[in-house]
């Protein structure tokens, strides 16, 4: 029988093991970003699995996969790192995607759809994970390229939001 890997008990202290098996405690800032883009990341797979929009869903796992090169990048992986137009990459896709709606210059609830639901929900998370970013980034370095893909992509959640919504107004 293969025994699991999975569990180390390092936890069991309130520490964790990242990149190069170096322990951090669990209530760290670094552990609090990684965390919330982790959640941010399981937010996504909620949005793609309520919509069947092809084009949405192929953004939303390239921005799943380019947060675990974020992740990674944030937990010390040298060789993982967020390029600057990733940020611009997220800035075409609003545009792009801005065309296929009205300007909007008033408050809007994003409930007509549980795609657009999920996915105004997921812009609260985007937020937050950027907030902690920041916070991280009193502590210790973190790269312009991650604070800059991290308020964009908020912004792209609105709009997305908007899209799967349908109100044009």
């Amino acid at each position: 029988m293969h025994k699991s890997n999975l569990y180390t008990k390092v936890g069991d202290k309130s520490t964790t093991k990242i990149f190069n098996d170096i322990c951090v405690t669990k209530n760290s800032a670094l552990i609090n970003a990684i965390g919330n883009i982790d959640e941010l990341s399981s937010s996504i797979s909620i949005i793609y699995n309520y919509d069947n929009n092809p084009e949405i869903k192929n953004y939303l796992l390239e921005i799943q996969n380019t947060l675990q090169t974020l992740n990674s990048q944030l937990a010390g992986c040298a060789k993982n790192n967020i390029k600057p137009e990733e940020a611009k990459k997220i800035e075409n896709i609003i545009d792009k995607l801005s065309e296929k709606i009205e300007p909007n210059n008033k408050f809007l609830l994003l409930n007509n759809t549980l795609a657009s639901a999920f996915c105004n929900f997921t812009r609260t998370i985007a937020r937050r994970a950027e907030r902690s970013i920041v916070d991280l980034s009193a502590q210790q370095n973190v790269s312009p390229e991650i604070l800059t893909y991290m308020n964009r992509l908020a912004d792209l959640f609105f709009i997305i939001a908007r899209v799967l919504d349908g109100k044009q107004a």
